[in-house]
């Protein structure tokens, strides 16, 4: 009975293309999320939430820019100095364009 009462709404992915037909991404997020507020310590305090929002954020947008969080972290730190001066250019999305710059051009110094 309910999936006839419902049947509209049920199958709304089916007619809205922008729609998703699953919701694999949404819980993979939500269970990144669940992960990181069950495991993460100190985080009762407000410094505790703030540094644990910034790890999350770090991790978090890491994922986005599908780069390898160690490198990317090993990457900031050596160049810890430049990043207090130009933080924009030192974020994951900008690590991801050095990296994938970099692949480009061994594959055009190997033609």
């Amino acid at each position: 009975a309910y999936l006839v009462n419902h049947f509209d709404e049920l199958t709304e992915f089916i007619r809205d293309p922008h729609l998703s037909w699953t919701n694999n991404l949404s819980e993979r997020v939500l269970r990144a999320e669940k992960l990181h507020l069950v495991s993460s310590k100190f985080r009762k305090s407000e410094e505790g939430r703030t540094v644990i929002d910034i790890l999350r954020t770090i991790v978090t947008t890491v994922e986005a820019a599908e780069v390898d969080l160690k490198e990317y972290l090993l990457w900031v730190f050596v160049n810890h100095k430049k990043v207090a001066h130009n933080p924009q250019k030192y974020t994951p999305y900008a690590y991801s364009i050095l990296i994938n710059q970099s692949s480009k051009d061994k594959n055009t110094s190997n033609s």
